[in-house]
């Protein structure tokens, strides 16, 4: 405990380096975009365009052309809301393969989570004071999913209300969780490489560092002419001759669709999908 306590005073300093601060920054329990901006100024100041880009990256989201992370990749079942009859369902969970054609792709192998960590951060802590354990998270086109599978019911005592994924708010802090390990990786990797008594690396070490801390040891960073930090995706398969044209065209934005009884008080977000 001494031994963490020294640390921390250490990391407190006002004269401490920039690296001291994002190791505390690691370690400790402060929002962690104030941490990633500290990083993007490390990468500046060792001329790593690789540093500033995974920063940059964490900090702003990652958008189209952007290949998202695995960590960011969350595993949660697909539900539905609606009416049989008289009877009022909710949660009730699905599996891809009941979807319309054109619409499974996008909802099979499971939820990236696009956008900033600080975003991200804002949703848990919304989560956490609200008391909810699981968040319903719809893609800004489920809508349309709902009413083309309604028109092709021929129940006429059914009715599909919402389609959604349920994410499990702990699997949500993995994903911060993650970002704060890697943030690790990255400061140890950088001071087993540099002097004791230098602060800033050389744009060789720290291209190095983000090496490791995104690919493992003996990989190097793969680029492309859209965003630096990005994997090329594989071109996307053409799409089915009877899509809908409305799918076709639906901007890709998730919307948070928490419970009634705490949508006052629960903070919306919107997560970025990269279909």
């Amino acid at each position: 405990m001494s031994e963490w306590r020294g640390i921390i005073e250490l990391m407190s300093r006002r004269d401490a380096s920039l690296l001291d601060q994002i190791e505390a920054g690691a370690i400790g329990d402060q929002p962690l975009a104030d941490t990633l901006r500290k990083v993007m100024v490390l990468g500046g100041r060792a001329g790593s365009a690789d540093m500033r880009d995974w920063a940059s990256l964490e900090l702003n989201g990652y958008r189209a052309g952007s290949a998202i992370p695995e960590y960011r990749t969350v595993t949660a079942p697909i539900q539905i809301d609606g009416f049989q009859g008289n009877l009022h369902y909710k949660g009730q969970t699905i599996s891809a393969i009941q979807l319309p054609d054109f619409a499974r792709e996008r909802y099979s192998g499971g939820l990236p989570f696009g956008q900033g960590i600080g975003e991200i951060e804002a949703m848990v802590r919304s989560a956490r004071s609200s008391g909810e354990s699981t968040l319903r998270l719809s893609d800004a086109g489920a809508a349309e999913v709902v009413l083309y599978m309604n028109s092709q019911s021929n129940d006429p005592f059914s009715s599909i209300e919402r389609l959604y994924w349920s994410v499990g708010v702990v699997a949500i802090e993995g994903i911060v969780d993650r970002v704060r390990t890697s943030l690790a990786i990255l400061v140890s990797e950088i001071r087993a490489t540099i002097p004791n008594e230098s602060e800033i690396p050389s744009s060789d070490a720290a291209d190095r560092a983000v090496a490791v801390m995104v690919h493992g040891k003996n990989n190097r960073v793969m680029v492309n002419s859209d965003s630096p930090m990005a994997i090329a995706h594989a071109d996307a398969s053409a799409q089915e001759a009877d899509t809908p044209l409305w799918w076709k065209t639906t901007t890709a934005a998730w919307t948070l669709v928490i419970g009634a009884a705490t949508v006052a008080a629960a903070v919306l977000a919107y997560l970025q999908f990269i279909a």
